[in-house]
């Protein structure tokens, strides 16, 4: 590269550089003015940052949790060592998120998050480490500007592994986290009620 007179000048250069629009005796072309200097160079950030937001926008869901994935276990998804249960857990969901591999990430929007949760096969526990998936990705992506809105915080388990189709969450509620019998300990502190409505849910069995 060549010698420049001014550290803004010398700057522009370098972005030329980094961006693969350098070649020799470029930097001839900036201006001595101040003025126009600040004018070009205000020109040429903004078509860099358009092109790394252009590159960004064509990230795949796939391409995002290899990133991720890097980031939360400070190794590539690749490595041969032994692997802990978190990430075990998350390659598993990762496997599960299979029909939006291929989607750029910024483009995905709750329906399409949603719609793998619902079309998944595997168990409520399964559909949970899609969550967590989802949640620590755009988690990610969120902090280095790959997504405009974290719409996973939208999604929801709409099936339930219970025989009397009582949803998990509304499971919950209904036992105060204490998955036991139904009894007056259980309940004291809900009101009648609360516990009238959670128990309608139930689909009685025929």
């Amino acid at each position: 590269m060549g010698y420049v007179d001014d550290w803004y000048k010398g700057f522009t250069v370098l972005t030329w550089y980094r961006n693969g629009e350098y070649y020799e005796g470029r930097e001839k072309e900036l201006s001595s003015d101040s003025d126009e200097l600040k004018r070009q160079i205000i020109g040429i950030l903004s078509k860099f940052n358009q092109g790394q937001r252009e590159v960004a926008d064509q990230k795949t869901f796939g391409e995002i949790y290899q990133e991720y994935y890097r980031w939360k276990f400070q190794k590539p998804h690749d490595h041969t060592e032994k692997k802990t249960s978190m990430e075990n857990s998350m390659r598993a969901a990762y496997k599960n998120c299979s029909a939006i591999h291929n989607i750029p990430f910024r483009s995905l929007t709750t329906n399409d998050l949603q719609e793998v949760v619902d079309n998944c096969p595997r168990k409520h526990s399964s559909l949970e480490l899609i969550l967590i998936l989802f949640h620590q990705m755009y988690a990610y992506a969120e902090a280095n500007d790959l997504a405009d809105k974290d719409y996973s915080k939208f999604v929801k388990i709409n099936r339930s592994d219970d025989k009397y189709g009582v949803m998990e969450n509304d499971k919950k509620t209904m036992l105060g986290h204490a998955f036991s019998d139904v009894t007056n300990k259980v309940y004291r502190h809900r009101e009648l009620e609360e516990l009238r409505n959670q128990i309608e849910k139930i689909k009685v069995c025929r």
